[in-house]
């Protein structure tokens, strides 16, 4: 039997969810809250989560993130419900490692189908480790090293190592790089001092090797390849 956990604010909403599951047999678990969900999950791992995240719940979305880079909740798939949703909300809870997401209102025939997909996808891929020089990125696990020590990064400071290390020695413009972190083009001032307040954040994080990441003047930004010392920014 599958055991499927249901974390939402909202009592109706995880009862009504819960109902068309057990009537598949599923074993249900309803959590009110992100803490009571971490508790159950040291006794009763789940082999999936559905997350229903409110329009006011302004920090659902971060939630999606740090579930999945928790090591006791990682490795398990994640379908977020939501209504009123954005495209942006969309790209967000993807890019934050959901693994599916649903539009509420839905049909239950839509949500177990969903739900079956999860469940009969076979283990997560295998992660990837990108390394550049001293930095070193896990995409599975989101564990980011430099130097050999731990760096803590948000969600979007890990999207922004993580793009920086797939393109290597590449120029990224101020639009590109908010398009792919933020899912919106960059089209005004404020969205572009953003980035540069993004970047300059996870450069510090970073230490030494934050000089790899190389203000390239009228254009964007870069990270220095794979043997090109780190060096600082003047």
């Amino acid at each position: 039997m599958k055991t499927i956990y249901i974390l939402s604010e909202d009592k109706p909403a995880r009862t009504a969810i819960a109902a068309v599951l057990k009537k598949k047999d599923y074993l249900v678990y309803e959590c009110a809250a992100p803490d009571e969900f971490r508790a159950n999950v040291d006794h009763v791992p789940p082999d999936l989560l559905l997350l229903e995240i409110r329009p006011e719940d302004a920090r659902g979305y971060d939630l999606v993130w740090d579930i999945r880079t928790d090591c006791r909740t990682g490795r398990f798939p994640i379908i977020v419900v939501a209504p009123e949703a954005s495209e942006e909300d969309i790209m967000t809870a993807f890019e934050n490692g959901a693994d599916d997401f649903i539009m509420d209102p839905y049909a239950s025939r839509e949500l177990l189908t969903r739900v079956k997909i999860r469940l009969n996808a076979g283990k997560p891929a295998v992660p990837q480790v990108l390394q550049l020089g001293a930095i070193r990125l896990n995409t599975g696990t989101h564990e980011v090293f430099a130097d050999e020590k731990k760096v803590y990064l948000t969600a979007r400071e890990h999207r922004l190592l993580l793009l920086f290390m797939q393109n290597p020695g590449i120029v990224l413009t101020r639009e590109e790089m908010t398009h792919r972190i933020c899912g919106k083009a960059d089209t005004d001032k404020a969205r572009g001092r953003s980035v540069d307040m993004l970047v300059c954040t996870l450069r510090r994080k970073l230490g030494a090797q934050g000089g790899r990441i190389k203000t390239v003047r009228a254009a964007g930004y870069l990270m220095r390849a794979d043997g090109e010392a780190p060096c600082r920014e003047a």
